[in-house]
């Protein structure tokens, strides 16, 4: 039950980091292009600027789709996993926990190299984008002790 609840409480966060996200992104000022300068992109000071960054094409890695909507059916099918877990007590199909072992695989292997790229090769610091990678990190860990 508590590993259930832990699943449940980063699900709820990581829905609140993506929300963070996909309104940054979506201001309703006019969108202008993503600036060059990604070193300036997004920083400590000025987490407004993180806009620039979250409309970059490292912004949509794959086919096209937000990396925060990714997250987003992550955190979607993780929180309610452990939702019906928690307050059914439904026994879950040992197949759906494996696929959501598989889906916090994919989606740490994704974190590591968006890390990657903001450390080493963009030189910035995106708060919601760490936020978003530990999260990551705290639903693999979880999810796995829940397959064992």
């Amino acid at each position: 039950m508590l590993l259930w609840s832990a699943v449940l409480l980063c699900s709820v966060l990581g829905l609140v980091n993506v929300a963070y996200v996909i309104k940054s992104s979506q201001s309703s000022e006019a969108h202008p292009e993503p600036s060059t300068d990604d070193a300036a992109a997004c920083s400590l000071q000025d987490p407004a600027a993180c806009k620039t960054l979250f409309r970059s094409p490292a912004a949509s890695l794959i086919a096209g789709i937000p990396n925060s909507w990714l997250g987003g059916a992550l955190y979607l099918a993780t929180g309610g996993t452990a939702f019906v877990a928690l307050f059914t007590g439904a026994l879950l199909p040992a197949l759906w926990l494996q696929f959501l072992l598989l889906a916090c695989v994919a989606a740490m292997v994704m974190s590591l190299w968006l890390a990657y790229s903001l450390i080493f090769i963009r030189k910035t610091v995106c708060v919601p984008c760490f936020c978003g990678h530990a999260l990551n990190l705290l639903l693999l860990i979880l999810v796995a002790f829940v397959n064992l």
